[in-house]
């Protein structure tokens, strides 16, 4: 790729990333604004409300049809009839706590979260807001239909709930914690971090991450808390500063799954490995986004749970072996500064007058006196 497309390539990406970013503060604002309004007890949107009231209505009239006279034993037929309203009702009351629970979670979503996904989640979240979106009723279950010019589409709180992708906060502590302690550590005991530690953090680290495809999304592509926000060299512009998903961009020589899982052919010379100049040499931007993409996004065709778990485990560590050599250099260096002082500090023997052995008891009381 020519220079002048690279920097083509790069210019568009930042501003589809600043406009994402834009759309994605509104979008966080009325996910907050929502979930503390429903926790502060109130109801959900009008339409949805009348949507799941209408319901209620039909299921209540339909039980009316089945009451009998007093005394008279209801037929089977009327018992199956009620059961299945009784059904029917609850399925309705579960569906009020399902959309309560959805909408008025707490949780913040990930930049992770495609632009598309927000849109959808956001015309469901404010569906009053919207002529083109309409919440209906179908197979037991409230659901929201969205139209637009070219098309129909229908959406479940389940899909809702499906594409919405948290910020992986639990996650995200027991990291940070795991990286203060591996500082503690060098601080406590020196010394170099050996093959074993490293692997060891590693595999504490993936355990964590390898729960669930959407912590790997997340974690991918938002700057932990107090990490580095440093720019790679081949920032595309695509990925935040700071994430993992940008760290890649300059150090692109992986796993060789990864690059024939994304359909890249980065193993010039055929031995079956991929070396950091052969991996720069096809990683333009448009194929180095490709390979990342792969990686870090759960939706991606190729994608493998298990190797990005992995990779974005052993990314981690690293940064937690260097805080790991902040301890250490912070301890030698708190000695130092000790050294000096004591250096500093006057000799208390320096101007005591030393005693000839000759002198008597006597004469040295009166030297003393």
């Amino acid at each position: 790729m020519a220079i002048n497309e690279e920097q083509s390539y790069k210019a568009l990406n930042e501003q589809a990333r600043l406009e994402n970013q834009r759309l994605s503060m509104e979008f966080n604002k009325q996910v907050k604004e929502t979930a503390d309004g429903l926790g502060e007890g109130e109801g959900l949107q009008k339409d949805v409300a009348a949507v799941l009231k209408s319901e209620v209505r039909k299921y209540s009239s339909q039980h009316d049809s089945f009451k009998t006279g007093s005394g008279k034993v209801p037929s089977v037929k009327d018992k199956d009839g009620i059961t299945d309203v009784y059904n029917k009702v609850s399925a309705v009351e579960k569906e009020i706590v399902n959309a309560r629970t959805l909408f008025g979670s707490a949780i913040m979503p990930s930049p992770a979260m495609s632009l598309e996904a927000k849109q959808i989640y956001a015309s469901c979240l404010r569906s009053d807001d919207y002529d083109n979106v309409k919440p209906i009723w179908k197979d037991n279950k409230l659901h929201f239909q969205i139209s637009t010019p070219d098309s129909t589409s229908i959406y479940s709180l389940s899909d809702l709930q499906e594409n919405f992708i948290p910020e992986a906060t639990e996650a995200e502590t027991m990291i940070l914690q795991s990286g203060i302690s591996m500082r503690e550590l060098g601080y406590k005991e020196g010394g170099k971090v050996t093959e074993s530690m490293l692997q060891s953090e590693a595999d504490k680290l993936t355990s964590e991450i390898e729960k669930d495809p959407k912590i790997v999304a997340d974690l991918s592509v938002r700057r932990l808390a107090g990490r580095s926000s440093k720019k790679p060299k081949n920032d595309s512009g695509l990925w935040p500063a700071g994430s993992w998903a940008s760290a890649l961009q300059d150090h692109p020589s992986l796993n060789m799954a990864v690059y024939k899982t994304a359909g890249v052919n980065a193993d010039i010379n055929g031995d079956g490995d991929v070396s950091q100049a052969e991996a720069e040499a096809v990683m333009n931007g448009p194929n180095r986004d490709k390979v990342i993409e792969t990686l870090v996004n759960p939706k991606a065709e190729g994608y493998n749970h298990a190797l990005s778990s992995s990779e974005l485990a052993s990314w981690i560590s690293n940064q937690h072996a260097e805080m790991y050599y902040e301890g250490k250099n912070a301890k030698n260096n708190e000695y130092k500064n000790n050294s000096n002082t004591l250096n500093l500090l006057p000799n208390p023997l320096e101007n005591i007058e030393v005693i000839p052995d000759e002198l008597t008891a006597e004469e040295i009381i009166k030297k003393f006196s």
